[in-house]
């Protein structure tokens, strides 16, 4: 395989590198010389990958050994002064997520099977980690597959109800969050809903939803966004059907040529999406959706197979390569790619406020 498609079967395993190392991967790999990767050669790379990473892991945990000897150790001070500690290791911290949840739906044995929704979640995290280099405090993790590691349990609608309470509650200024979902997405009739100007709730839905319904956008606004902090930054990736506004945010861009265009002309990216919309949160929100409330978001494959979502690769491709890109770019990169595989779906950014077109994309920060 060539690069480009080397690159995108690395990405479907949680491995992202720069063009300079894809260079040197072939360069090191390509033992026939013929500018090219084979399927040997590409197991043969995979698995010093894999020893890779368990060194790694076998370092850090003699560190970390290390630490608690240490602190066992230490006897502290006797004071009867108070000692304030930090609040949080994620304050003040760029590189620091305090909470994340995972959320990955696949819908197995059903009518609505998804068969790219769990490997999504894979992806996600393994970017923010591994090419991102973040370090995630607390990670909730819901897929329906029992053999994914570090599972916190199935992705029910109660379930995922208290892990949005606790990704929204209890929280602090400099305090750094992570949303993303991946699975079916909805519409319904807005019953007492004064923010939809087209009178339709989204919706997500939960692996039990056919019996216990679905999560609306009012609901997911009130859980996770209501209450955070002025200081607070939570980042969210919604790959699913109808999730243009599927967190009810005021502020709206989209991602179409048109949009672009006019982007970059100067200014402000979004605009604020209906006047009906009123809510006005404290804390700093920014959502990347598949698509816009009236479409579907697709699932798909990797060339070499692996299944996904098409937003979530074509987040994963674009800063796998550049991790912290101009909005504009990671938007136009989005729809081109998603454009070149021929699927009419349009990438939608979602606000707590203005941001202007210069803006660099970053999962943390202001």
């Amino acid at each position: 395989m060539y690069r480009k498609a080397l690159n995108r079967a690395l990405q479907s395993l949680g491995y992202f590198f720069t063009k300079k190392e894809l260079r040197e991967i072939v360069k090191d790999y390509d033992t026939d010389e013929d500018g090219t990767i084979s399927f040997d050669e590409f197991q043969e790379l995979v698995y010093d990958l894999y020893d890779e990473e368990e060194e790694e892991e076998e370092s850090e945990e003699e560190e970390e050994e290390e630490e608690e000897e240490e602190e066992e150790e230490y006897e502290p001070i006797n004071t009867e002064i108070p000692i304030s500690t930090p609040t949080s290791p994620a304050q003040g911290s760029s590189k620091v997520i305090k909470k994340a949840v995972f959320i990955g739906i696949n819908y197995p044995g059903t009518s609505a099977a998804l068969r790219g929704c769990v490997n999504d979640v894979r992806m996600m995290k393994n970017l923010l980690e591994k090419r991102c280099k973040m370090k995630i405090l607390t990670a909730k993790i819901f897929v329906d597959d029992k053999k994914f590691i570090n599972r916190t349990g199935q992705p029910t609608k109660k379930n995922l109800i208290d892990a949005m309470k606790w990704l929204g509650s209890g929280n602090k200024p400099g305090d750094n969050l992570f949303l993303h979902y991946s699975g079916h997405g909805s519409q319904v009739k807005a019953q007492e809903d004064t923010t939809e100007a087209d009178g339709m709730d989204e919706a997500i839905c939960p692996s039990d939803y056919s019996t216990h319904g679905l999560i609306i956008d009012d609901d997911i606004y009130k859980l996770c966004v209501r209450y955070l902090p002025a200081g607070c930054r939570l980042t969210s990736v919604m790959d699913c059907c109808h999730s243009g506004s599927i967190m009810d945010l005021p502020y709206n861009f989209t991602g179409s040529r048109e949009g672009i265009a006019r982007a970059r002309s100067g200014g402000n990216v979004t605009t604020r999406g209906s006047e009906i919309n009123k809510n006005n949160p404290s804390g700093t929100v920014f959502m990347l959706s598949g698509c816009k409330d009236d479409q579907t978001s697709a699932d798909t494959c990797t060339s070499t197979g692996e299944a996904g979502g098409a937003c979530t690769l074509a987040i994963c491709a674009a800063l796998g390569e550049t991790p912290k890109m101009p909005l504009i770019d990671l938007l136009e990169n989005m729809q081109q790619s998603l454009a070149a595989e021929r699927y009419t779906q349009i990438p939608q950014l979602s606000c707590s406020h203005t941001l202007k077109s210069k803006q660099k994309f970053s999962f943390v920060g202001a």
